[in-house]
């Protein structure tokens, strides 16, 4: 499943319960989608850094092997 699909899925499932709920619980699903915000961002951001990593890695093993 990807990353947009899953929080996708949270928010439409966040939506159904919203009105159901009442105002004392509408602040726990506010922060709940606050905090998917934080986790996609967290996760998108050690995603691209282990990239650059792997990135990195490729080119000093290609430049040893021309030595």
């Amino acid at each position: 499943m990807s990353l947009e699909k899953a929080a996708s899925d949270i928010n439409s499932l966040l939506n159904a319960l919203e009105p159901v709920l009442p105002s004392s619980r509408r602040l726990l699903v506010a922060g709940l989608r606050q905090y998917t915000f934080a986790g996609m961002k967290f996760y998108l951001k050690h995603k691209w850094r282990f990239l650059i990593f792997l990135s990195k890695k490729k080119v000093e093993m290609s430049t040893e092997e021309l030595l």
